[in-house]
């Protein structure tokens, strides 16, 4: 994202551009100053991720990457930014930052998955160990109830609003009507979590097997459960690649902390009725290819990029 690239763009370009990357643009903004705002907030992105990288290591010998956080999101880093998360009852121990090195399940099983061995506090789940590394707006475990039947649970801050959790709650109950996200169990305003049917592995686990590269089929597995994404009247608004998982051979979209209804108010602001379709695609193509360009440089999502024509 250079200067000289973003120069030759239109302001309704860079604007889009900006929608993608979560970057909130002032009204009224000249182009000259959204260019100069754009390219800053990339080398932001680019120092965090040198930053984690120079302390992270891997067992395979590969470097561990995770995201720059989000200009929205900064004034929130005291509490996202928490070494320790309460779960009810007792305090678990987090591993910070996303990782396409880790296996960073949010929704289903890890060969790296963090033993845990504790009950909520309601003596409902116990949770067996910690799936992935944990994320902005929560960390999610697998978790066994009563019966032995397994079940992931995305575990909040004892903050999380009872409205906000609800909210979420919705947005993935709404969605998984159309088979796109896996099916709630149960929103537990007390205990702050969610309860959901556990995945088997997200997109981190495919492209990091290929140095960046997606095979075609899985590319038309993500245009698919995108655009349908916009016949539930949901805009995801996260195209963090952690967020697209798989059990078996579907595809499911995850974490609807960031979703919006698609009403009249969101069309008029991105001047379109497919926002999934018109953003997602181009969000994760982007990221992918930020987190991977020293990597494979020449990285190229045939199938992906065919969408954005």
């Amino acid at each position: 994202m250079d200067k000289k690239t973003l120069d030759k763009k239109t302001v309704k370009e860079l604007r889009l551009l900006s929608t993608s990357q979560k970057l909130i643009i002032p009204a009224g903004i000249l182009k000259d100053d959204l260019v100069t705002l754009m390219v800053n907030h990339h080398k932001k992105q680019q120092r965090a991720e040198k930053r984690i990288i120079s302390k992270q290591g891997d067992t395979e010998g590969t470097k561990h990457v995770t995201f720059a956080k989000p200009i929205h999101m900064e004034a929130k880093s005291s509490e996202k930014n928490a070494t320790e998360k309460s779960i009810p009852g007792k305090a678990v121990r987090q591993v910070g930052g996303r990782s396409p090195n880790r296996k960073n399940v949010k929704s289903g099983g890890s060969k790296e998955a963090k033993p845990v061995q504790q009950k909520t506090s309601d003596g409902r789940y116990v949770l067996l160990s910690q799936l992935g590394s944990a994320g902005k707006e929560g960390t999610t475990f697998l978790v066994k109830n009563r019966k032995g039947d397994e079940y992931a649970m995305k575990q909040f801050s004892k903050q999380k609003s009872a409205t906000t959790l609800q909210k979420e709650g919705g947005f993935q109950s709404q969605v998984s009507k159309f088979g796109l996200a896996p099916k709630i169990k149960e929103v537990n305003e007390d205990g702050k979590y969610i309860v959901m049917d556990k995945l088997d592995r997200n997109l981190f686990d495919i492209v990091k097997k290929h140095q960046g590269e997606i095979p075609d089929a899985i590319q038309r597995k993500i245009v698919g459960v995108i655009t349908k994404m916009d016949e539930t009247g949901v805009f995801h608004g996260d195209p963090n690649p952690a967020n697209f998982m798989l059990k078996g051979s579907t595809m499911y979209m995850i974490d609807y902390g960031f979703a919006r209804d698609i009403d009249e108010k969101l069309i008029k602001k991105y001047e379109t009725k497919t926002p999934n379709k018109k953003f997602m695609i181009l969000g994760l193509i982007l990221k992918l290819k930020e987190i991977y360009r020293e990597h494979n440089p020449n990285l190229e999502y045939k199938v992906l990029s065919k969408m954005l024509n």
